[in-house]
């Protein structure tokens, strides 16, 4: 039985198992990304430092495809300033920046063209803001939750002001 278990145990460690490599040890192809060493198609994590030390940016691929991206903070501890989720063409889908302490999270949603489709605000996971845009203009409803907790909301057209 303990045999069954070290093999599970090696085929799982194998099968999860990522690279991290630096940028320079990767390229891309045809929206692919390949480890530059052997030309296969790269799993794992691109990490770019500063000064050897500081994380800067890291992004995440699975079978060549670039999924994910965390941008850090400058400073001493790892703390995640933006994160990027990707269409396969590697065109943002995603952006989410955070402040320093994580309370305050601004998502900005595009696309496939990279043209923004929806802007939201949460502080302590309460929604704040949110507004639709459509060929880069507002469009639709827009959101506002005052500081004194009082909703607000403006209605646009192609970037116009309808109410």
């Amino acid at each position: 039985m303990s045999k069954v278990y070290l093999i599970l145990l090696i085929a799982s460690t194998n099968l999860f198992s990522q690279d991290i490599l630096k940028f320079d040890e990767i390229y891309t192809e045809n929206n692919l990304t390949f480890k530059s060493n052997n030309r296969k198609l790269f799993t794992g994590i691109a990490e770019k430092y500063k000064h050897k030390n500081h994380l800067v940016l890291e992004v995440f691929f699975i079978e060549g495809i670039m999924e994910k991206g965390n941008v850090y903070f400058n400073g001493k501890k790892k703390i995640i300033s933006e994160t990027r989720f990707y269409y396969p063409t590697r065109r943002i889908k995603t952006k989410i920046k955070y402040s320093l302490d994580h309370t305050y999270k601004w998502f900005t949603h595009y696309n496939e063209n990279e043209e923004k489709t929806l802007v939201e605000e949460f502080e302590n996971g309460i929604l704040k803001y949110k507004c639709n845009f459509y060929n880069g203009r507002k469009n639709g409803t827009e959101y506002c939750l005052k500081e004194n907790g009082d909703e607000f909301e403006n209605t646009y057209k192609d970037g116009k002001l309808t109410n």
